[in-house]
């Protein structure tokens, strides 16, 4: 049986590029566009594995729209557009927003 412990990808920070610029930023911060961090479980990996993406908040701050497009070779486990909730989790490095329901 595989593990199923939690396994996070870029936890601590995350490269944005925001006009041209490379831009670091924890987890939690938001972009100037207003996007925000979130992590997104990605399937076939053979161990749970959580992607950072910049996401816009949509309405309350648990609701987000993820963005149009997932680099390629990647399957998230909700498509790239949707919108999702998101709860706070612990997923080994501290407290982070988690998509947990697709929306729509």
């Amino acid at each position: 049986m595989p593990d199923r412990s939690p396994v996070a990808v870029g936890m601590r920070v995350l490269v944005a590029n925001v006009k041209g610029e490379s831009r670091v930023l924890v987890p939690g911060q938001r972009l100037p566009d207003g996007s925000e961090s979130i992590f997104v479980e990605l399937l076939g990996e053979g161990v749970r594995v959580w992607r950072p993406v910049w996401a816009r908040p949509e309405g309350d701050r648990k609701t987000f729209r993820l963005p149009p497009t997932a680099p390629a070779g990647e399957s998230w486990r909700y498509p790239p557009g949707s919108l999702v909730r998101c709860t706070i989790e612990d997923l080994g490095d501290g407290p982070v927003r988690v998509a947990t329901e697709a929306i729509e």
